[in-house]
């Protein structure tokens, strides 16, 4: 009887050994790799531009530190971010190739993504149906309240 519970306790600690090593991390920070044509001014409008984004970008969030942001331009209420994607064993095969460069257009609290592949990097899958242009809506979602 004994040893029946100290198999069932190892087997225990060990799948929680194993669950815990597979368990996403916490939220990281994502690095961000501007190219060599990226204007140095814009850095910081960058990195504000994609911390707004990230939260509703479940891929890019994944994967947003593999790609090499080319270009940044503002007009008035509208941010475009331009970006070239390399060729990544990580990133699905489904997801489609990344031939030309992606562009995010952020203005107000909508996000617009043409192409396909470019919305799956959003996504973290690709878009279902298929869309012309994916409309991601950036508006802050409110934080559960705690229950009294």
């Amino acid at each position: 009887m004994l040893r029946t519970i100290l198999i069932i306790v190892a087997l225990c600690a060990g799948l929680a050994v194993l669950l815990t090593m597979r368990a996403p991390g916490g939220q990281g920070t994502l690095t961000l790799r501007p190219g060599p044509t990226f204007p140095t001014d814009r850095k910081a409008d960058l990195g504000r531009t994609i911390a707004r984004i990230v939260p509703h970008c479940p891929g890019l969030a994944r994967f947003g530190g593999e790609v090499t942001f080319t270009d940044l331009r503002v007009a008035g209420q509208e941010t475009r971010i331009t970006f070239t994607v390399p060729e990544l064993p990580a990133i699905p095969a489904a997801w489609g190739r990344f031939d030309a460069p992606c562009v995010y257009v952020a203005e107000g609290d909508m996000l617009r993504i043409s192409g396909a592949a470019c919305q799956a990097l959003c996504l973290g899958k690709p878009a279902e149906p298929p869309r012309d242009e994916l409309l991601v809506d950036l508006e802050p979602r409110p934080q559960a309240q705690p229950q009294q």
